[in-house]
């Protein structure tokens, strides 16, 4: 008998709101838009859905007997190493569920399924569609330690547990180092790195650049230079091989975020660097228009302020510090700041905001979508906030009082919300596109 639905909205399914074009949240049914918290097909199709990323890519993750018989499939945070660890005879999923294993150490398998607009072959689905409502399997990758995905990006970048890279989608402008107006339809690898024995252990990726981050700190750069934001100081148009950023040379790199043209590189002492375009403050300095290398974002330096996590958005950018302190800065003109500067006027914000209200919470991990953002607290609350212009932000009509404008100005806890949608009994997990939320309960 099939399974419907309903009958399965209690054990890690995903539910959606928001922007649907090209079955992008991986329902066509619902058709371009969803007002409400819909219950997705992907938790029909693929139960026991472990992770949630922007740009529709759902990672399955199963622990198998030497048999092939699927003995769990349970929740793993992104943040989290991705491989389980022994312990004493039992496999143990970091920040989920552990399960005994018995005595048969199996062996560990990643699927990826992928949906959505794919006219840049940024799926890695090899159909000659540009959109793909359907849930499809990508084959050809294994042994993935993390997906890189941009907010807006039309590439893929994937990272092996052993730091070596595939690529897919669009490389109109070099930003995957490969000939221009090239699209690669499916991941292919890509040995650059290695060659030169470095493992890649993050990314960050644009629709006409990308940044990859290698074990030993140093970061890498490629594509459009548009307004510096490759952290070169000649703004050479195109940049078509990953080239090094020796403005950062001595600083230990943990973490890298972009913008639309500008980015972010998160050093392991807890300072902060920027790049690229400011005409809107996204670089967190009221200096100049723009930076050509990278600087010290005077404002944590000068406060004693140790970033912990960096996120950005289309033009604004979120950080947390060590002691779960959150800050944006950037474009705000949609509220995705979190703060009350005001909404179409003039709504930027040059330098790191303190928002006092959820830092009181305690933030433990944030997220940023295109024009609207999220936080998670250390009592599990959920908070968005930013556009609400189709309904991204949970609250079906919602303007905040902005003459029509729909946005959220001030987070709001959506926990109450989505339980009441969905009958779960907890949300573990949320992720924010270009215009849709969604999340994983259980």
């Amino acid at each position: 008998m099939a399974t419907s639905l309903e009958s399965i909205s209690g054990c890690n399914t995903v539910w959606m709101i928001g922007n649907n074009q090209g079955g992008n949240c991986g329902d066509i049914e619902f058709g371009d838009y969803s007002y409400k918290l819909k219950l997705a097909k992907w938790s029909k199709l693929i139960q026991n859905v472990v992770n949630i990323d922007r740009g529709c890519c759902f990672k399955i993750y199963t622990i198998a007997t030497p048999k092939n018989d699927l003995i769990f499939a349970g929740f793993i945070r992104e943040s989290q190493n991705l491989l389980p660890y022994k312990l004493n005879s039992f496999y143990v999923i970091p920040d989920g569920v552990s399960l005994v294993c018995s005595q048969y150490f199996g062996y560990h398998h990643t699927e990826y399924y992928g949906a959505g607009y794919n006219g840049h072959k940024q799926l890695g689905i090899n159909i000659d569609e540009s959109e793909i409502p359907q849930i499809t399997k990508i084959e050809g990758i294994e042994n993935i330690h993390k997906v890189c995905i941009g907010a807006s990006g039309w590439s893929i970048i994937w990272i092996t547990n052993n730091g070596e890279l595939y690529i897919n989608g669009s490389s109109y402008d070099h930003q995957l180092a490969t000939i221009a107006g090239d699209a690669i339809p499916v991941p292919t690898k890509f040995d650059f790195f290695k060659d030169k024995s470095l493992k890649c252990i993050d990314a960050a990726i644009t629709s006409t650049f990308t940044m990859i981050l290698c074990h030993d700190g140093s970061v890498w750069s490629c594509g459009s230079n548009r307004d510096f934001a490759l952290g070169f100081e000649n703004e050479q148009k195109t940049v078509t091989k990953y080239t090094k950023i020796e403005g950062l040379c001595g600083h230990k790199i943990k973490a890298v975020s972009v913008t639309e043209n500008s980015a972010m590189f998160l050093e392991e002492n807890g300072n902060l660097w920027s790049c690229g375009d400011n005409g809107v403050g996204q670089c967190g300095d009221d200096g100049q228009d723009k930076y050509s290398l990278p600087v010290k974002i005077k404002y944590f330096e000068r406060n004693g302020i140790r970033v912990n996590k960096i996120d950005c958005g289309q033009q604004h950018v979120i950080v947390i510090d060590d002691e779960c302190n959150i800050y944006c800065w950037g474009w705000n003109n949609k509220g995705q700041c979190g703060v009350d500067v005001g909404v179409d006027g003039d709504d930027k914000i040059d330098v790191p905001v303190l928002n006092e209200l959820l830092s009181k919470k305690g933030v433990v991990d944030i997220r940023a979508g295109n024009q609207h953002s999220g936080c998670i607290t250390k009592d599990g609350e959920y908070y968005v906030w930013g556009c609400n212009c189709e309904n991204e932000c949970c609250f079906e009509n919602y303007d905040d009082e902005n003459e029509g404008m729909r946005c959220l100005k001030r987070p709001k806890c959506v926990n109450e919300y989505v339980m009441e949608c969905t009958k779960c009994e907890k949300i573990v997990d949320m992720t924010l596109s270009y215009c849709n939320t969604m999340f994983l309960v259980c």
